[in-house]
């Protein structure tokens, strides 16, 4: 996802592990971020802008969702997707930014990691 924080073209993205596509826009979208004024759309950057605030929340929640999606994806190589899935079901409802650490640590429980 191309954003335009201060003038300057930066990007967000989250790659799905299995389909290798950039799913950042969607995860965005799905918890608000493009319709509750987080970023709006610049035609004439052919980007969405956002404060560098915004910007940085962004990035740090999927750059710590990447990394369990790879964590889930190394997982279910060595112990199958039901019983990864299993696990990750079992974690409580969190607030996205909280979601990571939460489901890493059960995982770790669970598999020694």
């Amino acid at each position: 996802m191309r954003v335009l924080v201060n003038g300057k073209i930066e990007v967000l993205e989250m790659i799905d592990p299995k389909s290798k596509v950039d799913c950042a826009t969607d995860i965005i979208g799905n918890h608000g971020g493009l319709s509750d004024g987080q970023f709006r759309y610049n035609e004439e950057a052919d980007a969405y802008e956002c404060t560098p605030e915004t910007f940085e929340w962004w990035k740090r929640v999927l750059a710590d969702h990447q990394t369990l999606e790879d964590m889930i994806a190394e997982l279910i190589e060595e112990h199958g997707s039901d019983t990864v899935y299993a696990v990750v079901h079992s974690v409580g409802d969190y607030d996205l930014e909280d979601q990571p650490t939460a489901i890493r640590a059960a995982l770790d429980e669970a598999f020694g990691k």
